[in-house]
């Protein structure tokens, strides 16, 4: 690795990535998708990080790009420091992740057991709504059952009342008809 000490700030200049060959610089990279290669292995670059590049790289084939990248041969120990002041607050951004993580963890389970107890009263909503179905159904039975008793006791009370209405009439007829034969016989 190059020692970072002796680098000196140069121009920013834009290359093209069609082929270039890559030694010994400091580069930092702005891609789309945030990749460069390094001695061949493809390592994930974060937007505007440095990587240091070995001085006995070969030529680097970077065609299967599609976008441009920045490159800064060499870079001042100003910016080296303060690349590294950034990565020191990186552990302190990872714990601040970690304690979000955690509060997100919480709720999860809050919102998980609270699901669990509506999924409770639900089930027991339903076991009160089948009761009172069951219930609702026994009793439109015994409504029904009524309804049918009711509706033969008044034809059979009507059919009685007609036929006492004609017994009555039969018993007067016969009973004047009785009396009106036993005056004739006086």
């Amino acid at each position: 690795m190059r020692n970072e000490t002796n680098h000196r700030t140069t121009e920013c200049r834009r290359y093209s990535l069609q082929s270039q060959n890559i030694k010994g610089m400091l580069i930092r990279a702005y891609s789309i998708n945030r990749q460069i290669l390094l001695d061949d292995i493809r390592k994930p670059c974060i937007r505007g990080c440095e990587v240091n590049v070995m001085e006995k790289s070969t030529e680097w084939n970077l065609q299967e790009f599609k976008e441009e990248l920045f490159f800064i041969k060499e870079s001042s120990p100003e910016m080296s420091a303060r690349i590294r002041y950034q990565l020191e607050d990186i552990p302190r951004y990872l714990d601040g992740l970690r304690e979000q993580k955690k509060t997100s963890e919480n709720a999860i389970n809050h919102l998980k057991k609270e699901r669990e107890l509506v999924a409770l009263q639900i089930d027991e909503l339903r076991l009160k709504h089948n009761t009172l179905d069951a219930k609702i159904g026994k009793e439109e039975e015994i409504c029904s059952r009524l309804e049918r008793t009711i509706a033969h006791a008044n034809e059979t009370y009507e059919k009685l009342v007609e036929s006492s209405q004609s017994l009555v009439d039969y018993v007067k007829k016969e009973y004047e008809d009785a009396r009106s034969s036993g005056s004739s016989l006086t």
